[in-house]
């Protein structure tokens, strides 16, 4: 049938780590989780880390300065929005915080 029932279609987890409680409580064994949950994303950080040095190396100053601009303008917006228009996206629970 290609009609799925509302009860059976999966839910999606609002975690940063997509079916991280999944691999935590159902993992394969004792490499599978430090794998999926520590080293590949460390390693992923790591390559992103690589490219931006490389690519901040390779650029003008006044580039860099943009960047450096862009980076302050984003922080401050994200502290108006938090403290001065108190947007309810900050009050949202944390996953660590509910009950369950």
């Amino acid at each position: 049938m290609l009609a799925v029932r509302r009860a059976e279609r999966a839910q999606p987890i609002p975690t940063p780590a997509p079916g991280r409680r999944q691999i935590a409580t159902h993992g394969s064994g004792p490499i599978t989780i430090p794998l999926i949950l520590g080293i590949l994303p460390l390693g992923a950080a790591g390559f992103i880390d690589w490219v931006l040095v490389k690519s901040l190396m390779g650029a003008q100053a006044a580039q860099n300065w943009s960047l450096v601009g862009i980076v302050v303008v984003g922080v401050a917006m994200l502290f108006v929005a938090r403290f001065g228009f108190r947007s309810p996206f900050f009050q949202i629970a944390r996953e660590s915080d509910m009950q369950g």
